[in-house]
């Protein structure tokens, strides 16, 4: 295996690494960088296998996890299991998801107040989901012609697939941040298989950029106060949720729509009312995405209409909040 494996380390070597390294990087990261040739077999075997939830993760993560399970600091809220009517998630009792301890984002719209919903007065965060994909390959060649940039919520399946796409991403000053391993319902997974999603997704992301990203997308937006937990105090991250959806997800096959009434013409006149629209307080933090190509070519269109007439700052989501992409000091034993 091309990287340090901690499932071979005896755990005292594990906090021997630990008990000298501060940052998240030191802890976590560094130890299991992986340095075959990025897109090799050799490389791509080291991480778990794609579209599925990861079956492991590094002890030093796990301990972290553990510790702080024991230290209370993890709501013990039930997992959810897909309703068959609705194919969201939903708690065995429905009255915890009404409960506002659990605070759930998919039930009522629930939000804590470090979730970020919003961009700083002024900015339109320019920001997209679900990449890397060779279906935006056309979003990408935009963004570098222009000197835009922008943020990348990436599935670390797809970095896999695609890792040269999110270097591609990076070296042209794009902030890369997490949306999960293989994209499920947060609250679905165990305290154990959300963790796992999250690590290997930051992993890969350290893995292509050397750099460990702070930022972070619920798929779905699907979060509530357990899952919220475990991403402050085992990894540091800040959520990203949005304040303005485009749909353009209703676009995702070849011909028609998935939402009826919501078309190309539909999603242009949603654009076309963001350019026409005064910048607001609090600013844009628009939800758009990567995969699909009737969609991209909707956004080619009209996203110049917005920098030439909007009169938004447009920034990448990090900068549009006042925040670094990258974690440089979170410790995850302090």
């Amino acid at each position: 295996m091309p990287f340090l494996s901690t499932y071979t380390l005896p755990l005292l070597g594990v906090f021997a690494t630990v008990a000298s390294a501060s940052r998240i990087e030191d802890t976590y990261f560094a130890p299991h960088r992986n340095t075959a040739d990025i897109g090799s077999p050799d490389w791509a075997n080291a991480y778990p296998n794609g579209y599925e939830i990861p079956s492991t993760y590094p002890d030093e993560v796990k301990e972290r996890l553990r510790a702080a399970e024991s230290a209370g600091k993890i709501p013990d809220i039930p997992v959810t299991k897909l309703d068959d009517g609705t194919g969201y998630p939903a708690y065995p009792d429905p009255s915890t998801g009404q409960d506002p301890n659990t605070c759930s984002w998919t039930v009522n719209q629930c939000h804590q107040p470090e979730d970020v919903n919003d961009s700083n007065e002024g900015y339109f965060a320019l920001n997209f989901d679900d990449g890397p994909t060779p279906d935006a390959q056309d979003i990408y060649n935009y963004l570098r012609s222009n000197g835009v940039t922008a943020t990348h919520f990436m599935i670390g399946t797809y970095i896999k697939s695609y890792p040269q796409l999110a270097r591609d991403a990076f070296n042209g000053r794009d902030e890369i941040a997490s949306h999960t391993w293989s994209h499920q319902f947060s609250t679905t997974l165990t305290n154990d298989q959300f963790a796992a999603e999250v690590y290997w997704s930051m992993q890969i992301i350290y893995d292509v950029t050397g750099k460990v990203p702070a930022l972070f997308r619920f798929p779905d937006g699907d979060a509530d106060n357990r899952v919220r937990a475990i991403l402050k105090e085992v990894f540091g991250l800040t959520a990203i949720w949005w304040n303005w959806d485009s749909s353009d997800w209703c676009l995702n096959i070849d011909q028609g729509t998935n939402c009826p009434g919501k078309d190309e013409g539909w999603l242009a006149q949603q654009y076309d009312s963001l350019a026409s629209r005064q910048p607001r307080n609090p600013g844009l933090m628009p939800l758009s995405h990567e995969p699909f190509k009737r969609a991209n070519k909707i956004w080619l269109q009209e996203f110049p209409k917005i920098r030439e007439n909007g009169g938004y700052n447009i920034a990448p989501a990090g900068a549009a909040i006042g925040k670094s992409p990258w974690q440089e000091n979170f410790d995850p034993y302090a």
